[in-house]
């Protein structure tokens, strides 16, 4: 593939990208989603056994998968161009920003005594997200 064609297939990734102001934050959302729940449900008992996800053991492996599933449906529905389609997004990003408040939550609950960059991260990532499906 010659750089010409690539150069024009990146343009027009990034112009899909930022045509929407959400979906951005819709990428983000459904990657970071994808990449923290299959860590979490492939390593899951090797990661409780660490202090900072101990407080984990609230949830089951399974719920990993539900996560999952939110971050590949957060995917489908970014990529559709419908009415509906923005509609099931919106309401993926305020089930994100949820999960994420609760993951924020139990980095929280770990580390009780000291302000870890973890629970401020995923409360940022949540505001993100619930500001992002109210527009």
């Amino acid at each position: 593939m010659s750089v010409h064609t690539t150069l024009s297939h990146m343009g027009r990734f990034r112009r899909w990208l930022f045509e929407v102001g959400t979906r951005i934050v819709e990428l983000l959302n459904a990657l970071l989603l994808v990449s923290f729940s299959s860590i979490m449900a492939l390593n899951y008992f090797n990661l409780l056994s660490l202090p900072s996800y101990a407080r984990f053991d609230i949830t089951k492996a399974y719920h990993w998968l539900f996560v999952l599933g939110l971050g590949v449906a957060q995917l489908v529905a970014m990529c559709r161009l419908s009415n509906r389609s923005n509609q099931v997004s919106g309401l993926l990003l305020l089930f994100s920003g949820t999960v994420w408040l609760i993951i924020a939550a139990i980095f929280s609950a770990n580390a009780a005594h000291v302000m870890t960059t973890a629970v401020t991260t995923y409360v940022l990532v949540a505001l993100a997200c619930l500001l992002a499906m109210s527009c």
